[in-house]
C-alpha cells in the first residue's frame, strides 16, 4: 500500500503578515533575538588580518590568543549542545599548531635548518581537510 503523500497549503497573505507581526513582537518582549546581519566572511577576514599584522609584537597576544580558543571551543549551538563549527574551526587551529610544533621538532633532530613551504603544509594537509 503507497503512502499518500501529504500536500500543505501555501500560506496565505495574511498569514504571512500575522507571523511577521508575531515575531516582531516577540522581539520586542525579547523571547527571541533579532535577526543577525550575515557576516561578509571575504573582508571580516582579510580586517583581521590587517588587524593583526599591525598589533605590537607583545607576548601577551599569543596568552589571549589560546584564551580566545579556548572560549571558541567551548561554543555550543541550541537547546541540544551540538559542537558549533567555529569550535572545530579552533580545534583545528589547535591541531595544526601541534602538528607544525612536531614538523619543526622533526627538522631539528634530523639536523635540518631548511625546509619547503609544500613540505610543511602537506604535514598538517590532512587537518585542514578534515
Amino acid at each position: 500500500m503507497a503512502v499518500k503523500k501529504r500536500t500543505y497549503k501555501k500560506h496565505t497573505k495574511k498569514d504571512k503578515e500575522w507571523n511577521k507581526q508575531f515575531k516582531e513582537d516577540m522581539i520586542k518582549k525579547g523571547f527571541i533575538e533579532p535577526d543577525k546581519k550575515p557576516l561578509n566572511r571575504k573582508k571580516f577576514i582579510e580586517e583581521t588580518k590587517e588587524l593583526w599584522e599591525k598589533k605590537d609584537t607583545e607576548y601577551l597576544y599569543y596568552i589571549h590568543f589560546l584564551t580566545a580558543v579556548s572560549y571558541m571551543i567551548g561554543k555550543r549551538e541550541g537547546h541540544k549542545f551540538r559542537v558549533s563549527p567555529e569550535a572545530v574551526g579552533a580545534a583545528k587551529i589547535l591541531r595544526i599548531i601541534l602538528r607544525l610544533a612536531d614538523f619543526h621538532k622533526g627538522l631539528k633532530d634530523r639536523g635540518e635548518t631548511q625546509y619547503k613551504i609544500g613540505d610543511e603544509y602537506d604535514f598538517v594537509k590532512d587537518i585542514i581537510e578534515m
